[in-house]
């Protein structure tokens, strides 16, 4: 069965002709320091094809790795060892370190809601604000003008 996944995750995609190895990216991807994340990201910024190194923020994995050529049975165990790797293909070494998962049927971590939570208050707010105006506009012509609706029957 496939799952829908969240993931706190980091991703870099790097062409295949780059030697990686020479700075190390492949320690410094499993960020065992805290300077590691500064390094990498420096070396994503002048190497990577893509890269996704927002590790506070929740994605889902498929977004994450649309173009990543992964097997099912290693997308999901990528995902529930919480997996740090890379791996190549013809044209790309891809860097994958997922820190954090969730099923997307469970409940969602509130960081991950944040966003649609202040879009559906905000639409809410919005819609008040309409009403209230309309209201205000009627009642401001009823005021000055003496409004009188005929019906022909």
């Amino acid at each position: 069965m496939v799952h829908d996944y969240i993931v706190k995750a980091m991703y870099l995609k790097i062409p295949k002709g780059i030697d990686f190895k020479a700075k190390n990216i492949q320690q410094k991807y499993l960020l065992k320091n805290d300077k590691d994340i500064i390094e990498v990201n420096s070396y994503a910024k002048l190497y990577a094809e893509d890269f996704y190194f927002d590790d506070a923020q929740w994605i889902y994995f498929n977004d994450l790795v649309k173009d990543i050529p992964l097997k099912e049975y290693n997308r999901d165990n990528l995902i529930l060892n919480r997996t740090k790797t890379y791996f190549s293909d013809q044209e790309f070494t891809y860097f994958v370190n997922i820190l954090d998962y969730r099923v997307k049927d469970e409940v969602p971590p509130f960081d991950f809601l944040k966003g649609q939570i202040r879009e559906i208050i905000l639409a809410r707010r919005i819609s008040v604000l309409r009403e209230q105006i309309e209201n205000e506009i009627k009642q401001r012509v009823n005021k000055k003008h003496d409004i009188q609706i005929h019906y022909n029957y």
